[in-house]
């Protein structure tokens, strides 16, 4: 069978995640947080191969690995807005939910089993907390979430709206209570997302999954053994959408909400 080359792409605020598929296997995966991209990107092809299709999201607004990869072998890139039919119900009012956190979900309920209830948090420049709920519906549910700082914003925070505070990096030892300003800032903001999580998982229904993703979940993670790390949710998301809008071109369904008449796919 032909090998089918697929590059996704999560543009953030922060960094740049590039995923290589062949076929439905996840064969690797790039963050590029500088100018580093250009580079890389030719490595990966050299080694993966060159990209039969280029499927992005961008919440900061610069998709420029996805639409360079595309530009450079000359590949349609389809950009995910949001605006698409997605393969979930929203229990949201829909035009107001970022597209990352659209993503995010459908990546968690393809990960998930059928009858799972998962709570996604991704733990980036804002720390977003998201209810799908699977329990043998079709399509699965997301139920709301909410968003919160995450930790650089915190710290950063603090440093600017005070006199005296510094700016202090979240890398570093975590403790419960510190001995110097630095120790009491860094652990004040990841504490406190630990707890925000703690909190938000313990109030949702019994048996809840609890998914970290994000930049930031290994700061988290030591303090946090009840979550599975899933750094590859939205590569997975953005698979899940690029075969599902596949599926159902071939099946001659419009994918497209009638008031986005200007992509492709």
């Amino acid at each position: 069978m032909e090998t089918r080359v697929i590059y996704t792409v999560d543009c953030g605020n922060t960094r740049t995640k590039v995923g290589v598929w062949h076929n439905d296997r996840l064969m690797a995966t790039r963050v590029w947080t500088g100018d580093e991209v250009s580079a890389d990107l030719e490595h990966m092809v050299q080694t993966y191969g060159r990209p039969q299709q280029c499927v992005y999201c961008s919440v900061s607004g610069n998709a420029a690995a996805a639409l360079e990869l595309a530009s450079i072998f000359g590949v349609p890139a389809f950009h995910v807005t949001g605006s698409e039919c997605f393969p979930l119900d929203f229990d949201y009012t829909e035009d107001t939910l970022g597209v990352d956190r659209k993503v995010a979900a459908v990546g968690a309920a393809s990960r998930a089993g059928a009858h799972d209830t998962v709570l996604v948090v991704d733990v980036g420049t804002a720390v977003t907390y998201d209810l799908v709920e699977m329990r043998g519906l079709e399509p699965p549910v997301f139920r709301g979430g909410n968003i919160a700082p995450g930790i650089e914003l915190r710290l950063r925070s603090l440093h600017e709206h005070t006199s005296r505070l510094p700016l202090v990096s979240p890398d570093g030892p975590v403790s419960l209570l510190g001995h110097t300003t630095e120790q009491a800032m860094r652990n004040g903001a990841v504490c406190g997302v630990v707890a925000e999580i703690e909190y938000y998982h313990g109030r949702m229904p019994a048996g809840t999954l609890l998914f970290l993703t994000g930049g930031g979940a290994p700061d988290v993670l030591p303090a946090l053994p009840q979550a599975t790390h899933t750094p590859d949710l939205m590569m997975r998301g953005l698979y899940r959408l690029y075969t599902y809008f596949e599926k159902s071109k071939e099946q001659g369904i419009y994918n497209i909400k009638p008031q986005d008449d200007k992509k492709e796919f």
